[in-house]
């Protein structure tokens, strides 16, 4: 009986010491930072001349041809906003869940915390999170 209260208190020990370090790693490796207030303190910053150290350009990737992105053409609460109700309309015609569309989200806020994109590659990932999203986690299959 000893024996076994020793294994179970290891085993105790031993599944903390996992969970510890997950947590440490999510918290470092996998943690998303607000890319709208990241995107507005450039821009301040670009206004005063300053040097900003910025994220790769998704132009740099892709050699897209929108290396001028225009104060206009940038992400915004507004543009985040209409991408998730137009991801909620998708996942109630296709009978998918909220948590789809959470999940969608957190793939696209990951990416654009990466790069820096248009409004434009902005939506086609959102489609493409989206698209992800259910292909992985909708049971039912997808008919048009």
């Amino acid at each position: 009986h000893l024996e076994c209260d020793n294994t179970l208190s290891h085993d105790i020990h031993e599944i903390r010491d996992k969970v510890g370090v997950m947590k440490a790693k999510e918290m470092s490796t996998y943690a998303c930072r607000d890319y709208l207030l990241q995107h507005s303190l450039e821009n301040m910053r670009m206004s005063t001349d300053s040097p900003v150290v910025s994220n790769v350009q998704i132009s740099d990737i892709f050699d897209f041809d929108d290396k001028r992105i225009e104060a206009d053409k940038h992400i915004d609460v507004s543009c985040r906003r209409k991408m998730i109700e137009w991801k909620i309309k998708m996942a109630d015609h296709f009978g998918g869940t909220r948590e789809i569309v959470e999940i969608s989200q957190n793939y696209l806020d990951r990416f654009v915390d990466k790069f820096h994109c248009s409004r434009k590659v902005y939506k086609l990932a959102a489609i493409t999170t989206m698209y992800i999203a259910m292909k992985i986690f909708n049971p039912r299959k997808i008919t048009l």
